[in-house]
């Protein structure tokens, strides 16, 4: 029998040091450029979770889904609780395309159907 190679535990420092974020970049031709969105951390789901159950959670989740995600190239947040809002005042198609992205890249049920939804709009 050969011998086993002895296992490497990660500390919390690893763990707390790791970027361990998927980003996906989203062509958004409407607003002249790309959009770098990002995974949410858990502490983002949570929030995010907890604002779908409000009244108005599912009138405002696109918007909220741009805001929980969008980044720039240095992974800092785009969208702050003064101005998230405002993306309720911006065309469908665009934030369709980063719903799309924000359901894929965090792993969400519909992320497809989604997906499906953007591309019949941009038939249209």
């Amino acid at each position: 029998m050969g011998k086993t190679a002895k296992k490497s535990y990660l500390s919390a420092d690893q763990i707390l040091a790791a970027d361990d974020f998927d980003y996906l970049d989203v062509d958004i031709p409407q607003w002249g450029g790309t959009l770098r969105l990002r995974s949410m951390t858990a502490a983002e789901v949570h929030l995010f979770n907890k604002a779908m159950a409000e009244p108005d959670g599912r009138e405002t989740s696109i918007a909220r889904a741009v805001f929980f995600s969008a980044v720039d190239g240095d992974g800092n947040k785009l969208f702050n609780e003064d101005n998230w809002l405002d993306l309720q005042g911006k065309s469908l198609l665009p934030l369709l395309a980063c719903q799309a992205g924000f359901m894929k890249l965090n792993k969400m049920d519909g992320a497809e159907a989604a997906a499906k939804v953007l591309d019949e709009a941009k038939k249209d």
